[in-house]
């Protein structure tokens, strides 16, 4: 993924009724790329929204998982 600016983010996986399935700290770095590892990331196939927060900005993305 790619930060907007420098600081703490999050990176948050929703399902579509807005629960939270997963949850990661970014840790503060510079702005531009970096990397999200989440182990074990079984989850059950269906539509998800992937969003991340630094600060005030936001955005997110709807992401499929197949068999």
């Amino acid at each position: 993924l790619a930060l907007p600016s420098t600081g703490p983010a999050v990176l948050e996986l929703l399902d579509l009724s807005g629960r939270r399935t997963r949850l990661a700290t970014v840790a503060p770095a510079g702005a531009g790329e970096t990397r999200v590892d989440w182990p074990d990331l079984s989850l059950p196939p269906g539509v998800y929204v992937l969003r991340l927060i630094q600060g005030a900005a936001r955005a997110s993305v709807k992401v499929a998982v197949v068999e």
